[in-house]
């Protein structure tokens, strides 16, 4: 009698234990994305550094504004150091559509990223260094 008592518990124990089961996705859930916090696109914003016009600006005009439209030619030449300089006092109402100049990018119903128009307004407010 107890020998029966014994195997069948045992094989009571095995029978609940075999029945077991998690999914893949409840022992391993996928992370959860928050835009602008933890997914791939995030990128940083570093206005720290010293902004010059030749590794950050130049590129940031060929970027997010038409430099076809301001090479030369009579109107406001971005393309060069000496032509974004004469421009820089106008760069910033331009860029951030503050009603003291024309709006740029031109076309556009969007203004450019809050970034860029930091990165913009350090280079102009820290002396426009080349």
């Amino acid at each position: 009698m107890k020998y029966n008592l014994i195997v069948i518990s045992t094989f009571t124990a095995i029978l609940f234990s075999a029945c077991y089961y998690d999914s893949m996705e409840e022992l391993y859930p996928a992370p959860v994305i928050i835009p602008g916090i933890n997914d791939s696109s995030t990128t940083v914003c570093d206005t720290a550094k010293i902004i010059t016009y030749t590794n950050d600006i130049k590129q940031l005009f060929s970027d997010k504004l038409c430099l076809g439209c301001h090479t030369g030619g009579g109107g406001t030449d971005l393309s060069t150091y000496q032509g974004a300089l004469a421009a820089s006092s106008k760069l910033i109402g331009a860029v951030t559509w503050d009603g003291t100049a024309r709006k740029m990018p031109d076309l556009s119903n969007s203004k450019i990223d809050d970034c860029s128009i930091a990165k913009i307004k350090r280079w102009v407010n820290t002396g426009t260094k080349e």
